[in-house]
């Protein structure tokens, strides 16, 4: 028979190993979500817009995106639009907006290509150079992502991609631009 004493100490023992293997396991836990690269996430193959592009509408853009894993995840992007408003190869920040998806769950590990639309022109002021340029010339821009995916224990990862460059006309320059091309 067992004790009351050596039932005691063998309870604590038990207590305090798993309470030990608990901190092992969170531990491990935390050094993989810091070490893992967000490309086990998620990946870009690229980003691009969806040409010609009109002052007056939506950009339209084109993602290769491919989720390493079918798991909820918090993931956030901010997305700014630089365009050469002098022509001058200077891209000057212009507009940006952000999204967020709390809890995404992609549906699928192949790559997928996501079409979507950049709303934040919308909110591009009629009396902003930006604007008043689009209306009397084309001008170049592209669109610069920044991903951001926020893990367990407050770990976050981040990614950042650019689109290639791409031009946005107004009606009378672009049917100009098509006719230069004849």
């Amino acid at each position: 028979m067992i004790s009351a004493s050596h039932m005691k100490h063998y309870l604590f023992n038990v207590l305090k190993n798993l309470m030990l293997l608990l901190v092992v396991a969170v531990s491990i836990e935390w050094v993989y979500y810091r070490v893992t690269p967000i490309e086990s996430y998620v990946e870009y193959a690229s980003i691009t817009s969806k040409e010609p592009l009109m002052h007056y509408q939506n950009i339209r853009m084109r993602s290769k995106v491919t989720y390493h894993n079918t798991h909820p995840i918090d993931i956030s992007w901010t997305e700014n639009i630089f365009c050469d408003i002098n022509t001058d190869q200077n891209y000057n920040f212009v507009i940006g907006q952000f999204f967020n998806k709390p809890q995404y769950t992609p549906t699928t590990l192949e790559q997928q290509v996501q079409g979507w639309d950049y709303h934040a022109l919308d909110n591009l002021s009629t009396n902003s150079e930006l604007y008043k340029q689009m209306s009397t010339m084309p001008i170049s821009c592209y669109l610069d992502s920044h991903t951001t995916i926020n893990l367990e224990y407050g770990i976050k990862k981040h990614l950042r991609q650019q689109s290639d460059k791409f031009k946005i006309f107004n009606n009378y320059n672009y049917l100009q631009t098509i006719d230069m091309e004849k």
